[in-house]
């Protein structure tokens, strides 16, 4: 079974009568899609570059926010928060030069460390339908600020294997926002979409994988300080803030949108359908519904 997607929204509005259908926009339940550079992938001159945290801020700023939720979300969707989203081609390039990158090839692409072109390689899978003309666009972004990207589909089975192996550098997928008491989702320590060695280093008590560096154990220090208390506490409010401040400095990963709408596609002849919410909880309402 494919999910429903808001691309495919116009799709759905076309076949509502032939179709007998009624397409809902309703809450996602997650943030599509993420894009994640891998900082422990085994590639010394890689690391060199995506460890600095001037590159990745200049990626953050060298993605058009704007143009991705006008043109893969159809402005149903509000601009990522976690780590920023202004677009600004001359601080990202500002950025680059500092960090050392100054140097072009013929192309106009920058060199890294070991003085040959520095490429971006993403692999994503056809996890969800808006997950490949968002990387697309985010490798039109780079080359803008002298970055070269490349985009490759791989079969699902294969990109979680291959990134649990710690053999993508960077990659696309869904991202989530932090799950406090407050109803946003769940927490932003390292996964294996952006630092699989760390993660292992934590899930294995530091026996196996690679220790973080110290902004990213804080952020398992602000995972183990919540309480996920109901009403939302004054602790997990300073916690949410301290988590923010980390990401905003460090810009671990890069969230093009968030808040983005869920097409919900259900027959006409079903009633009591929700016309709120998130989407997902509606799916698991059944017994809610009733046939006209």
């Amino acid at each position: 079974r494919e999910s429903t997607a808001l691309v495919k929204l116009p799709l759905y509005k076309e076949n509502e009568q032939k179709a007998n259908i009624k397409a809902q926009l309703m809450d996602n339940h997650v943030d599509p899609s993420t894009f994640y550079l891998n900082m422990t992938f085994k590639d010394e001159n890689w690391r060199k570059v995506v460890n600095n945290v001037k590159f990745r801020q200049a990626i953050a700023a060298g993605i058009n926010y704007k143009e991705i939720i006008d043109n893969v979300y159809y402005g149903f969707a509000q601009m990522p928060k976690l780590v920023g989203a202004t677009y600004d081609v001359a601080k990202a390039n500002k950025l680059l030069d500092e960090m050392g990158m100054d140097k072009k090839d013929a192309e106009g692409y920058r060199l890294g460390p070991d003085g040959k072109t520095f490429v971006i390689p993403i692999e994503h899978a056809a996890h969800a339908p808006d997950i490949a003309p968002g990387a697309e666009l985010v490798a039109q972004h780079l080359k803008k600020i002298g970055i070269k990207a490349t985009v490759k589909q791989i079969d699902s089975a294969l990109w979680g294997t291959r990134t649990a192996a710690n053999e993508i550098p960077a990659t696309f997928i869904w991202g989530v926002q932090p799950m406090w008491a407050e109803n946003t989702w769940t927490d932003y320590t390292p996964t294996n979409n952006w630092a699989p060695l760390w993660a292992l280093w934590f899930t294995s008590g530091g026996k196996q994988g690679e220790e973080p560096p110290a902004a990213a154990k804080a952020l398992y220090d602000i995972l183990a300080g919540r309480n996920q208390s109901i009403p939302y506490s004054d602790v997990d409010k300073k916690l949410k803030d301290d988590l923010y401040k980390n990401y905003g400095e460090n810009v671990w990963i890069f969230p093009l949108a968030e808040k983005v709408n869920y097409a919900m596609v259900a027959s006409s002849k079903l009633g009591n359908m929700p016309k709120s919410g998130q989407a997902i909880g509606a799916d698991y309402s059944m017994e809610q519904f009733y046939f006209k």
